[in-house]
């Protein structure tokens, strides 16, 4: 049985050489899966599916997951970021929960 939540948040972002601030609209995805690593099926179906959440356009798509990430979906979230194609997609699997955890 797979969980997830989703949660919609605004990040206001201050560039370094300017006085006004950015509004990013960024989406998150929680995905409980330990024996079940997030393949680029999960990930192109997310992406996806964030049609459903417009308007007004998501900038940013968080994956936070209790497993870990496959190598092809690592190397597509990779492409896809370097591309600059929207949304920017951020990997948090369980090794990064555990640092920030730790802190």
């Amino acid at each position: 049985m797979y969980e997830f939540a989703e949660v919609v948040c605004q990040r206001v972002v201050f560039p370094p050489i300017s006085i006004t601030a950015d509004e990013l609209r960024v989406i998150f995805q929680c995905k409980h899966w330990v024996s079940h690593p997030i393949a680029v099926r999960e990930v192109t179906m997310i992406v996806n599916q964030m049609s459903l959440w417009t308007p007004p356009p998501l900038d940013e798509l968080v994956i936070v997951s209790s497993g870990r990430f496959t190598t092809d979906a690592i190397q597509w979230i990779e492409k896809h970021n370097f591309e600059r194609r929207n949304p920017w997609i951020v990997m948090c699997p369980n090794s990064h929960l555990e640092l920030l955890a730790s802190a």
